[in-house]
């Protein structure tokens, strides 16, 4: 079954599309994750998708649900977590807490206790007075207690130390593996997509560039770099390595393929003044995408 079908959606702000005639699927119990840079039009889609913006053609469904004509079904059994969270300032977390519970007839104060005992979150501030980080586990907790069907995650650990996000992500695997969670993430990180995520999708220019079956790849994108010249770059080439533009003094691919491949190609050439290295989603967008194609 689909937990997500995005048919032909597109939006324009002004004359320029935000979102052109996208289509992707996402099935129901995946991880997939949409990446993209910034102003790629993530938040955008999410928006659409919980029809707080309504998009300028297209359609889309979740599991079999009108985004817009079935909305209020829809978040019943879908959370959201944004990438800035917003909530009642001067509310404290314990009383946004209840307030969700209420509005979805739910009685899991023990769900409740246990995040909050596993995000070790105690503070007793008002939600005005909380910390960037706090802020953003207040969001997290809001979403997960609630036992969701389907979670959409829009940057969800801007404001986190890297041990809070891990153990967010191990919980979210955790809650897929044991319960069926659809999880839809939305970011810019493409090592943390490429480590959890079942899919990926590319978001540039406002297409869906490539969709990607994550668990199948055998290593993660690489950045090589090249001290030692001159350099046989064609037997680099030869290999599925992609040259970047830079400084005229190192050579440096983009890679994605084999990691012992690639391993075997830089021990023939004789390389000993290199640097390799896991590459950005910026350094992918720009050696696959750059100026609107794939290549």
């Amino acid at each position: 079954m689909s937990a997500i079908v995005i048919s032909d959606l597109s939006k324009k702000f002004g004359r320029e599309y935000v979102l052109d005639h996208l289509n992707v699927e996402i099935l129901d119990g995946e991880f997939f994750s949409i990446l993209g840079l910034a102003k790629s039009g993530k938040t955008t889609l999410t928006q659409i998708l919980l029809n707080f913006l309504k998009p300028g053609g297209g359609t889309a469904t979740i599991f079999d649900m009108d985004i817009k004509k079935d909305s209020k079904t829809i978040k019943d059994f879908c959370s959201y977590v944004s990438e800035d969270v917003w909530m009642y300032d001067n509310m404290k977390p314990d009383a946004i807490f209840r307030k969700t519970l209420s509005f979805h007839g739910s009685k899991n104060f023990e769900v409740l206790e246990e995040l909050k005992e596993y995000f070790n979150f105690h503070e007793k501030k008002k939600f005005g007075h909380l910390s960037l980080r706090d802020k953003k586990l207040v969001g997290i907790i809001n979403a997960l207690m609630v036992s969701p069907k389907l979670i959409i995650l829009d940057e969800p650990t801007k404001g986190l130390d890297d041990e809070t996000a891990e153990k967010l992500f191990i919980r979210l695997k955790q809650l897929q593996r044991e319960e069926g969670l659809t999880i839809l993430l939305l970011t810019d990180s493409l090592p943390i997509a490429q480590r959890y995520s079942d899919r990926a999708a590319y978001l540039y220019q406002g297409e869906i560039k490539n969709i990607e079956h994550l668990k199948e790849k055998e290593g993660r994108d690489k950045i090589l770099k090249i001290f030692d010249l001159p350099v046989d770059e064609d037997s680099f080439i030869h290999l599925g390595a992609k040259p970047i533009s830079g400084d005229p003094d190192i050579v440096t691919f983009y890679y994605d393929g084999p990691l012992q491949a690639l391993s075997s190609q830089i021990s023939e050439a004789g390389l000993s003044n290199y640097n390799l290295e896991d590459a950005t989603l910026k350094d992918k967008m720009e050696a696959q995408y750059k100026g609107g194609t794939q290549e």
